[in-house]
């Protein structure tokens, strides 16, 4: 295992975690996390591809921009593709998926390939930009309770109960993202030429199902489904996640 720092085009420094051996393989996660989502994960890819689990600018080993874009994320990915050796594979999910698929879409020469874990396709217009009205005043906690009620669509009583728990103040520490996440989303959902699969928790709410199956289907891309599981499988089921990356 090895960390890496690249230099993102507008000069962000972009850290990425490097293991395994084989063909590249970019990692890129969704909202409130890092490269450590993927912990579970990259153990059952490490033997087929050389992994390169990417900490998303304003994340862990990352630094940041002010007044960052989707473009600017999406970058990230081509860089950190381009550093693995082009002809990659890329595998997201939910925000990060609609990153990666961008990536592809813009440069299909270096990302070759496409896995989308349950990318986002409903969209609640202006989230974004309130987002950034939150996190630019310092209110962080707002911020966090707008995105999950708003972008995510939790009950405002669930979200309640969560800022009185501990994990509450752990996720306030990558609030100032959520303005990123929610901008990717109402970018919307790219044309993709590379080969792509989606997944699918067989869990996970009808509304976004019926999202990803529209959308792969106006791209002819397959769809896998993890029985029983919901929107984080590389936490529930990380095995047979990896599974479906790699085959």
């Amino acid at each position: 295992m090895a960390l890496l720092t690249l230099t993102s085009p507008d000069g962000v420094r972009l850290a990425v975690e490097r293991t395994g051996s084989g063909p590249p393989l970019v990692l890129v996660g969704g909202a409130g996390g890092d490269r450590r989502a993927w912990d579970a994960v990259v153990p059952f890819l490490g033997d087929e591809f050389t992994v390169y689990a990417l900490d998303r600018r304003g994340r862990g080993g990352s630094g940041d921009r002010a007044g960052s874009e989707v473009a600017d994320e999406v970058a990230d990915v081509v860089a950190t593709a381009v550093a693995a050796g082009g002809d990659a594979v890329v595998a997201g999910h939910s925000s990060g998926a609609l990153l990666a698929l961008r990536a592809a879409a813009v440069r299909p020469d270096v990302v070759r390939r496409v896995v989308a874990y349950e990318p986002p396709s409903v969209v609640t217009a202006g989230v974004a930009q309130r987002l950034r009205a939150l996190v630019d005043a310092g209110d962080l906690d707002g911020a966090l309770t707008s995105f999950r009620t708003e972008a995510v669509g939790m009950p405002a009583d669930v979200v309640a109960s969560m800022r009185k728990t501990p994990q509450w103040q752990e996720d306030l520490t990558l609030a100032h993202t959520t303005a990123y996440d929610a901008a990717i989303v109402e970018a919307g959902l790219p044309e993709v030429s590379v080969p792509a699969r989606f997944v699918l928790g067989g869990a996970s709410p009808a509304r976004m199902a019926d999202g990803v199956r529209h959308y792969a289907a106006r791209l002819g891309a397959q769809v896998r489904v993890l029985d029983g599981q919901q929107h984080f499988a590389q936490r529930t089921a990380p095995r047979e996640l990896a599974a479906v990356i790699a085959s």
